[in-house]
């Protein structure tokens, strides 16, 4: 039926399926007809993806500080040969410290509860909260309409004792065996022309550097999860 289809083709719920279709010919969505768990779900949702979009703002914005881990973080983009164009155009990022991100969504409303639901910070020894993904470059995961719900970081340290890449870790938003990167690009291409094949690489950076040389329908998979 109509619900099975759109939840196949836009991999989602069913209760988001029923939304995406209520939301398209402008019908209110009947509450009573969802269950309690449902619609807490729903609204954890929706907090979390707030969460990310403005963190994803932030991360934009900081990389344009006039500080040296910015300048060393735009270098290195520089020296990747990524222009303005493709860092706006794959919302590219710098996470400037561990602690700034946190005070920055505090102001904006976010309670600290939604951003460790969302994979935005973590917890240390003192039980302090901080960036999960701090000091890194940061390159958002975003769902099929444009949604940020994810992150992948790039440590900018030359040899780092610490894994290169971090990604989000599950969350209620972000399933890294139901997503890949670029696959909002690749629904926008697929609006355009007819897709015979997709390319898949490993990372963020090469399904970037693809994209640049004109190979738009490429992603990169997640890990093993893949």
């Amino acid at each position: 039926d109509v619900i099975k289809f759109i939840e196949k083709y836009e991999n989602v719920t069913f209760v988001e399926a029923v939304k995406i279709l209520a939301d398209g010919c402008g019908m209110k969505l009947p509450e009573l007809a969802q269950t309690s768990k449902d619609l807490e779900n729903l609204k954890l949702k929706a907090e979390c993806l707030k969460a990310t979009n403005l963190a994803m703002q932030f991360y934009k914005e900081s990389l344009n500080l006039n500080t040296t881990n910015a300048q060393n973080a735009r270098q290195y983009l520089q020296n990747r040969q990524l222009g303005s164009e493709i860092i706006g155009q794959f919302n590219i990022g710098f996470s400037p410290d561990w602690n700034s991100l946190v005070n920055f969504l505090q102001k904006s409303g976010i309670d600290k509860k939604i951003m460790k639901l969302a994979g935005l910070i973590d917890y240390n020894e003192q039980n302090s909260a901080y960036d999960f993904f701090g000091n890194r470059l940061i390159f958002p995961i975003l769902n099929t309409y444009g949604e940020p719900i994810g992150f992948t970081a790039r440590t900018l340290e030359t040899n780092p004792s610490f894994a290169k890449y971090k990604n989000s870790s599950q969350s209620l938003i972000f399933d890294k065996s139901r997503i890949v990167y670029n696959l909002n690009s690749v629904r926008e291409l697929k609006k355009q022309q007819q897709i015979h094949n997709i390319i898949i690489c490993e990372g963020t950076i090469d399904v970037i550097a693809m994209y640049k040389a004109g190979f738009k329908n490429t992603v990169a998979c997640m890990g093993t999860a893949f």
